[in-house]
């Protein structure tokens, strides 16, 4: 043993080789207390079996440009994991610098207090002779961080296990391959003085774990990427709803990548899991290839105990929810498999989740107005499902109901395949792009819109438009509008066909009318007087349209009445000039368009010169004009030559 102290900042300076090596039985001790110590030798620490070294450094400096040395090899079960004790090397208010060569075996590194300040340039190894563990208070190799100190690590390092926590900041300048991380800002209930602050990680490099990750409040802001690798278990939050311990930060995540491949590790009894809130700014992503849970019920942990038979088991909670906020530049993204269970609900509040993999939800899904979920591959969720998020549907959605909450909106893509088997309660905007879309009823308060097949009933009390200006949209089922609906028709043309130059709304079963027919034009629509057009098409038909509204900007007006197959919608009035065409002065036909749609009116108006226009149809006739000056000629073209609808344009009466 080797023990130096002093009251005044008294210096010591191994220039040679200083080993600290007991007998057989015992194990190395060093004790340095405000001391400035610098190392430009050789200094050793040796334990023995079951007894291994330990030092502890108290005030003062410590700086090592040599080799500071502490060999030690930790006694094993069976499998490989630890049995017995381990060694511990501490520097608590004390400012260590490795500008040499620092190797440790079996033994912790532990950077104590808030004035402690860890500063490495060199080579530092802190490494483990055993299986690796799963969590840092059963590793050998470990160099952790406590109680508001600080430290950088550069030069070369290789680690079994780093560990940051309560309040602790390391900045990190070389790359590394470690067995855990774990940035862990909890306390216990007694608040500490001073406070703490976030634990914390910065820097620029990327980081491998190969057994263990854990983030329980603190800041994660590292230039580069944290990857879990196959076999390691990722946890953020508490394993377990602890009474004793407080989490005194939200978990941050800032401009770093966290990729997930792993499933779980097998000798953790904890799932993958998100527990509690995580905030993502910065562009920090979190990269799912993996398995990731979300659950704040703490099932897992409560089952072990109980498998366990330990005596006061861990309680399984209610589910609370479990939000993904941040600055509207974070996303999560799956392309592996994450699930929300037991009941957790979580929320997308300033980040996307970009999944092409499979998303399980057993809780809502909420989100604010920036937050967004972009699916292309596979949704299902095990009970109903209250959709609080901006979607957009490009891939497989499946739910048993799904309310879409008002101010969100649920955009399907061409690819979508969307089957709820009860009830989809719109309150926000549905927008059809295309895509299949099932379900029982879908009863819109909010706004129903776009192109596609919708195969299942529809109730509307909200608003249905349908088509992108102009488009269609097929109701395979039956339609019902409530006194509270209203259904707007856009019309930019009457001759083509329905979804083409006006919107179509086509029912294969039954419409029930009530509410308000908007109808708007398109592209400075001006119309013919007399054309009609069919914008909406059933089976079958009840009921009227309580209200008809007329072009807002538009010298249009449009008269549609209930059939027994289709609204047939006619041109009744343009620029104050009515649709009613005058027996003795029929209008004179410009183009083709027209004389087809004149056509039509004025068989209809002179039904008794039907069968006279019929058998002199390749007559000329003539009209004069009321000054009694010969006017305009209308000619009905032979029958072979004229376009159909075109003959026997013209009510003459002499």
């Amino acid at each position: 043993s080797l023990a130096v102290g002093s009251t005044t900042g008294a210096s010591l300076e191994l220039l040679g080789e200083v080993s600290i090596a007991p007998p057989v039985s015992a194990g190395a001790t060093l004790q340095l207390t405000n001391i400035d110590t610098t190392n430009a030798g050789t200094l050793t620490l040796v334990g023995g079996p079951g007894t291994p070294p330990s030092a502890e450094v108290t005030g003062g400096s410590f700086s090592n440009t040599g080799l500071f040395d502490v060999t030690y090899t930790v006694e094993t079960d069976a499998n490989g994991f630890v049995s017995g004790p381990r060694g511990r090397v501490s520097f608590v208010d004390n400012a260590f610098t490795n500008a040499g060569i620092v190797t440790f075996q079996d033994t912790s590194l532990e950077i104590d207090d808030g004035s402690a300040a860890f500063t490495a340039a060199g080579s530092l190894t802190v490494a483990s002779t055993t299986t690796s563990s799963a969590s840092a208070a059963e590793c050998c190799g470990l160099l952790s961080f406590v109680n508001n100190s600080t430290g950088t690590i550069a030069g070369t390092a290789d680690l079994s296990f780093l560990a940051i926590n309560r309040g602790s900041a390391v900045q990190l300048e070389t790359n590394l391959a470690v067995s855990g991380l774990e940035i862990n800002t909890t306390t216990f209930s007694a608040l500490p003085d001073p406070p703490l602050a976030a634990s914390t990680l910065t820097g620029l490099a990327d980081i491998e774990v190969r057994d263990s990750f854990s983030i329980i409040g603190g800041n994660l802001a590292l230039d580069g990427t944290v990857t879990a690798l196959p076999g390691a278990a990722l946890s953020f939050g508490l394993t377990g709803p602890e009474t004793n311990f407080s989490i005194d930060f939200p978990t941050v995540i800032t401009g770093t990548t966290l990729r997930n491949e792993s499933d779980g590790n097998p000798q953790s009894p904890f799932r993958n899991g998100i527990r509690q809130d995580l905030v993502l700014n910065d562009g920090a992503t979190i990269e799912n290839v993996g398995t990731l849970f979300i659950d704040s019920t703490y099932a897992d942990r409560a089952a072990l105990d109980l498998a366990l038979g330990r005596q006061d088991p861990v309680q399984t909670r209610a589910p609370v929810l479990v939000s993904f906020s941040g600055d509207g530049t974070g996303s999560v993204v799956n392309s592996g498999f994450v699930a929300s269970t037991n009941g957790t609900p979580f929320a997308l509040d300033g980040v996307s989740l970009e999944n092409a993999g499979e998303l399980t939800l057993s809780g809502g899904l909420s989100g604010n107005a920036i937050g967004r979920l972009l699916n292309t591959g596979t949704v299902t969720a095990s009970d109903a499902l209250d959709l609080g998020v901006s979607t957009d549907q490009d891939g497989r959605l499946t739910a048993p109901s799904l309310t879409l909450a008002a101010d969100r909106t649920l955009t399907t893509g061409a690819d979508s395949e969307t089957t709820i088997a009860g009830e989809l309660a719109a309150a926000g905007t549905l927008d059809l792009d295309g895509g299949t879309l099932t379900v029982g009823l879908l009863s819109v308060s909010g706004i129903l819109s776009g192109d596609g097949t919708i195969t299942g009933n529809v109730e509307n009390s909200g608003l249905v438009s349908p088509g992108s200006s102009a488009g269609a949209l097929t109701v395979d089922g039956d339609y019902s509008q409530t006194a509270l609906g209203r259904l707007l028709i856009e019309v930019g043309g009457t001759a083509g066909q329905a979804g083409t130059d006006f919107d179509a709304l086509q029912i294969t079963g039954s419409a029930s009318f009530d509410g308000t027919l908007a109808l708007e034009t398109l592209d400075d629509f001006e119309g013919t007087l007399g054309s009609d057009f069919t914008p909406i098409s059933y089976d079958s038909a009840q009921g009227t349209f309580a209200a008809i509204e007329q072009p807002a900007n538009s010298a249009v007006v449009f008269e549609p009445v209930i059939g027994a197959n289709g609204v047939e919608t006619t041109v009744s009035a343009v620029d104050g000039q009515t649709g009613t065409i005058d027996p003795d002065d029929p209008p004179i036909p410009e183009n083709e368009e027209q004389a087809r749609e004149i056509a039509e009116v004025v068989i209809g108006a002179c039904p008794e010169q039907r069968d006279e226009v019929a058998a002199d149809n390749n007559t000329t006739r003539e009209r004069e004009n009321t000054d009694g000056d010969q006017g305009s000629r209308i000619e009905a073209p032979d029958e072979e030559a004229a376009p159909p609808g075109t003959q026997g344009v013209g009510c003459v009466t002499s």
